[in-house]
């Protein structure tokens, strides 16, 4: 035989080995399948059998029984609480030494008030420090209950109860005016053409005329 007669019978069972291993393949393969669908096939029925049956009272929208009891809820899985570890323990105690060391260097700054207005008490102006120069000689004598004032260099006149009495005593111009103004501070009461006014047991009724001039007339209260 010769080299191509060889080769050329060596070629022809190289193909029918492989188209048999091809069909031999092909046929292993569809066995395969085959075998795949029948077993999911009993998987399915299977599957269908493990369903119970549903009966037409079930379906109806109106149960004859009692209503079913809802479903008890799961109970919930607690949660495990996280664990501290040694090293973040140590950390943590590093971290709150390091502030107390802070805190201790901070100076506290002193607190800045502004100054307090402190206002001058009101002074109680006694009976006795009311001075009005010539009258006070007739103020302290407890008879006399009234002081009349006719005018600048007009004679005073005094009562002693039911008794007029003339005295030699005259006031200028000036001093009826601060006898009226110190009756004013002291009471503080606006001067007015007719000025009114009431210290302790002391009263002043005084008539302010530039033109005519000023008269008062002081009395006691009984």
């Amino acid at each position: 035989m010769g080299n191509k007669e060889f080769l050329s019978s060596f070629s022809r069972h190289m193909l029918k080995t492989a188209a048999r291993e091809t069909e031999e393949k092909a046929e292993r393969k569809g066995i395969k399948k085959a075998t795949e669908e029948l077993d999911e096939k009993k998987e399915a029925e299977a599957l269908l059998k493990t369903v119970p049956e549903i009966s037409v009272s079930a379906l109806s929208p109106i149960s004859a029984g009692p209503p079913a009891k809802p479903a008890a809820l799961p109970t919930p899985t607690p949660i495990p609480e996280r664990r501290i570890s040694e090293q973040e323990v140590s950390l943590r105690k590093e971290i709150e030494e390091a502030r107390k060391r802070v805190m201790e260097r901070i100076i506290p700054l002193p607190l800045i008030l502004p100054p307090l207005e402190l206002k001058p008490p009101i002074k109680k102006i006694e009976r006795a420090e009311l001075d009005l120069g010539k009258l006070n000689i007739f103020l302290k004598n407890p008879e006399i209950n009234v002081i009349e004032c006719n005018g600048p260099g007009a004679v005073l006149v005094i009562r002693k109860g039911t008794q007029s009495l003339t005295t030699t005593v005259m006031l200028s111009a000036e001093e009826i005016e601060d006898i009226i103004k110190k009756f004013s501070t002291v009471t503080r009461t606006e001067i007015t053409p007719l000025f009114k006014s009431t210290f302790f047991d002391l009263i002043i009724t005084a008539f302010i005329s530039p033109i005519i001039g000023t008269r008062f007339l002081i009395y006691k209260k009984s």
